[in-house]
């Protein structure tokens, strides 16, 4: 029961369960939809079930300290010397003394004395391991299975992994269906220790994955949302809320520039989350964004040189050009860039194809390198720093 105890508590939080029907989204806010991530639990978890697991070796207790070693060291490979002390178990349960200890008698316990853990019935385990599995009592089937393989690693092997294979493996996709969706990854990963899984459980454990991941950005890296949802969305448009994700990740990333004053970048997300679903609240954020964007009065650009900043590299435009959020052709425009702009090179991509620059204005983005002037100073950009950080609006450069 240890490893079972152990895999749920470790498992992670439970999605929010969908919130239904439609896509008439109205003044929905979507904040509710964000997941919670609970790593701060999971890791005081892991620590103590090593610190637990290391009092077991010193009782001597070796059955249950490679349960939750093994445990440990499936969820957190690194964790200290974890694998370590597991591999030292598993060889004192392989390799147990030989010399009969000298007989003492049997102490009067104390008052409030624990009772020492007695020693495990292998086949006792077993055999209520098989009668769980048969009446599809995964959860059980798995305890026993690991309280037995905890014992005597070797005992009846062949059998003990089949029956773990498949009773990890059903248990985890019955996970997924509930919506338990990282606990039901965790019980696939563990029985793919075992041997292959099904199609269907891979197919479920991957799509899964691909969800939770595009989850984790919203509200933290609307890119990177948007990139993970549309894949999984184009993919398999009806898996479960990833419809409504994408709108809402639409409207965050919109948002995000309309807060800071960038109605022009703003107004197509806005558009792209009514292309997914009506909702006259974003249509009146689009048409706001439209109508600001097109009365914007430029602001004129300080006379400050960008190529002052400390550590920066004074290039210009040749032509007309555009400054980006991100190192890509597929990133958001920030600006255009007349030809012989003024910029300052503060950083660049791993492969030196694009460069992170400040403008004068205070704006930084990404330009591509095969349209500024470097020719000169090719020593001084291979020496930027390689930064992911993205485009947008920074404090005005100071004269």
């Amino acid at each position: 029961m240890i490893f079972t105890m152990i895999l749920l508590l470790m498992a992670g939080c439970v999605l929010v369960a969908g919130l239904g029907g439609g896509f008439l989204l109205g003044a929905y806010q979507g904040q509710a939809d964000l997941r919670a991530t609970d790593a701060l639990r999971v890791r005081g978890e892991i620590e103590a079930q090593y610190r637990q697991a290391m009092t077991d070796i010193e009782t001597e207790n070796y059955a249950l300290a490679y349960e939750r070693l093994w445990a440990v060291v499936q969820l957190n490979p690194a964790y200290a010397d974890a694998k370590q002390q597991f591999d030292r178990v598993k060889w004192v349960l392989e390799n147990p003394p030989t010399t009969t200890p000298t007989p003492t008698p049997t102490p009067t316990p104390e008052p409030g004395a624990v009772e020492p853990t007695p020693p495990v019935d292998v086949e006792t385990a077993f055999v209520e391991a098989q009668a769980a599995y048969q009446a599809g009592d995964w959860t059980t089937a798995i305890e026993r299975l690991d309280l037995a393989a905890g014992a005597v690693p070797d005992y009846r092997q062949a059998e003990v992994r089949e029956m773990l294979l498949n009773a990890l493996t059903t248990l985890g996709v019955q996970r997924i269906d509930a919506d338990r969706l990282e606990e039901g990854i965790n019980l696939i990963d563990r029985a793919m220790v075992y041997g292959a899984v099904s199609q269907e459980a891979q197919s479920k454990r991957d799509l899964a994955a691909e969800y939770l991941r595009a989850v984790d950005f919203m509200g933290v890296d609307w890119q990177r949302a948007i990139e993970a949802l549309e894949t999984l969305y184009f993919r398999v448009p009806e898996y479960r809320d990833v419809g409504r994700r994408l709108f809402l990740a639409y409207r965050g990333y919109a948002d995000s520039f309309a807060r800071r004053g960038d109605y022009c970048p703003a107004a197509p997300w806005y558009q792209e989350a009514l292309n997914m679903a009506y909702d006259p609240d974003v249509e009146t954020r689009r048409n706001e964004a439209q109508t600001q964007c097109a009365n914007a009065t430029p602001t004129p650009l300080p006379t400050s040189d960008p190529g002052l900043i400390p550590g920066a590299v004074s290039i210009s435009v040749y032509n007309q050009a555009n400054l980006r959020q991100g190192p890509s052709t597929q990133a958001t425009v920030l600006a255009e860039l007349p030809g012989g702009t003024p910029l300052g090179a503060i950083g660049r991509s791993p492969d030196t194809a694009w460069l992170f620059v400040v403008t004068s204005s205070g704006t930084r983005g990404w330009v591509s390198v095969e349209v500024v002037n470097i020719e000169l100073k090719e020593a001084e950009i291979a020496a930027l720093p390689i930064t992911e950080e993205q485009g947008g609006v920074s404090p005005e450069i100071a004269p």
